[in-house]
């Protein structure tokens, strides 16, 4: 319960008025969200989970579970997703590790302290959660107006409270998410779709005019 208490606590900080904010504008092209649900009986689900893993686990059971490797920090769980996804689309894996190589690049990415609040993006579209559980943003992706401006700015406090996979959906999730906008989406319903489709027990399996047709459909 306490560990659901310290995410609930730095969550109100976050969307507190008090807090300070970087920019007055609105700047961002999206952000990455989890899901916080309260350790309760009545809730199916508790703890924190990334938005696309529950969300697609709920609306696309065809598609099996999340499939990532229990050893290994964010980034080689991240990795492995993109080198598996060679086997159907080579090209746009190879894309993805090439952003992957640079995610953590100080000049690309930036951890905000506890008492700075990230830019809000209500980006999401639809979703499915269950009751009681709250959306919490974690990654703001900006459009940097500098050449020495970070693109993206992550919650430090809320970073360190999320496990290997959460944080590895995340920057995949972020990464799928350029990738949309540029082919011009303005939510991340369907990127969150390819982002749980790309890291599902299905890619194991799916065969390539299958794997085309999805990518057809979600304009990806």
């Amino acid at each position: 319960m306490r560990f659901i208490n310290i995410i609930n606590a730095i969550s109100m900080t976050l969307l507190s008025t008090s807090s300070l904010t970087l920019w007055a504008g609105q700047r961002v092209g999206n952000g990455g969200f989890i899901v916080n649900c309260p350790n309760s009986p009545e809730v199916p689900v508790n703890g924190l989970h990334l938005l696309d893993y529950l969300d697609g686990e709920l609306r696309f059971p065809a598609l099996g579970k999340v499939n990532l490797p229990l050893d290994g920090d964010a980034e080689s769980k991240a990795r492995f997703v993109f080198e598996r996804l060679k086997r159907v689309d080579p090209i746009r894996a190879e894309k993805y590790l090439a952003e992957l190589d640079h995610f953590f690049d100080p000049e690309i990415t930036r951890f905000l302290p506890q008492g700075y609040r990230i830019p809000t993006a209500g980006d999401f579209g639809d979703t499915m959660t269950p009751t009681n559980c709250t959306i919490v943003q974690v990654v703001a992706n900006t459009i940097p107006t500098e050449p020495e401006e970070p693109k993206y700015w992550i919650s430090q406090p809320l970073w360190d409270q999320l496990n290997e996979m959460v944080r590895a959906g995340l920057i995949i999730h972020e990464i799928v998410y350029n990738d949309a906008l540029l082919r011009g989406h303005s939510t991340s319903e369907r990127a969150r779709y390819f982002t749980f489709l790309i890291s599902s027990d299905k890619i194991l399996t799916i065969d390539q005019k299958t794997y085309d047709e999805r990518v057809l459909k979600n304009e990806l």
